[in-house]
């Protein structure tokens, strides 16, 4: 039973590291979010092959969530450290060639704004959840 949360906790891990590194790709607007959702499936399914049964149903909804949310974290920490990391980089001698022509600071909009972004994970691993239940079933018939 303690390995039940370890998974998840560690699935919701690689998601917002994931996340996080798609996310620095130009252009990839919402794709990244596809972390998430998988995440939230792989956990379902990794509480039913556990569990050996797809019963639960709550159960494992609320464990694709709590991977969200575990990926959500993981997420506003390597975002706000890569900013703050830019912009401690634009601060130096040689940073307005590395980034911008003026110093970068980290205002809390912007941090707002990761936030939001953030807790958008706990609902997309729970619909990812959601979905891997019907193809789990189809799975074991």
């Amino acid at each position: 039973m303690p390995s039940r949360p370890l998974s998840a906790a560690l699935v919701g891990l690689i998601a917002g590291l994931l996340f996080s590194l798609h996310s620095l790709l130009p252009h990839s607007y919402l794709y990244p979010l596809i972390w998430p959702l998988l995440a939230g499936g792989l956990a379902v399914y990794i509480a039913s092959r556990r569990t050996g049964a797809l019963t639960e149903k709550a159960r494992q909804v609320v464990l694709a969530a709590g991977t969200g949310a575990v990926a959500a974290v993981a997420f506003l920490f390597v975002s706000i450290t890569t900013i703050y990391a830019f912009s401690a980089m634009a601060s130096l001698p040689r940073g307005p060639a590395l980034a911008a022509n003026q110093t970068a600071h980290i205002t809390p909009s912007m941090v707002v704004n990761v936030v939001i972004v953030a807790l958008f994970f706990v609902p997309v691993a729970a619909i990812g959840g959601i979905l891997a239940r019907p193809i789990l079933r189809i799975g074991r018939t």
